[in-house]
């Protein structure tokens, strides 16, 4: 099953919603660069990024390289990325962020509906 999103605006948040399951590098950078796309088209600074419907089944260095490939097709923005994933896949979310934030995105892992929105903010 491919990847698939839902975004939709909501006060200064874009919100993007995944559903199905990374089963390739080659799926994540498409899905990477619809989030990137979404992105661009709201002109959005802040995105909630909802991965609790999406099954990660990426090895390490797959989610690595997918770190990578994203930071480098996002230009030098000021956007901050609240990462959204269920508790059983957090640790292979915080990986991704780790990676994705010593290359420069401003981003963050949460479980958290809430929280996420909090740190989005700055509350």
């Amino acid at each position: 099953m491919a990847i698939t999103i839902q975004s939709e605006m909501k006060d200064d948040i874009l919100w993007i919603v995944a559903n199905g399951r990374d089963e390739s590098l080659e799926d994540v950078e498409n899905y990477g660069m619809a989030v990137i796309q979404a992105g661009v088209q709201a002109e959005a600074s802040l995105i909630l990024l909802d991965e609790r419907k999406l099954k990660y089944d990426l090895s390490t260095y797959e989610t690595f390289e997918s770190a990578n490939f994203a930071t480098r097709q996002i230009p030098v923005l000021n956007v901050k990325v609240a990462l959204l994933c269920h508790s059983d896949q957090v640790e292979a979310g915080n990986f991704w962020v780790t990676v994705a934030a010593n290359r420069g995105l401003d981003a963050e892992t949460f479980t958290d509906e809430d929280r996420a929105l909090a740190w989005l903010r700055g509350d």
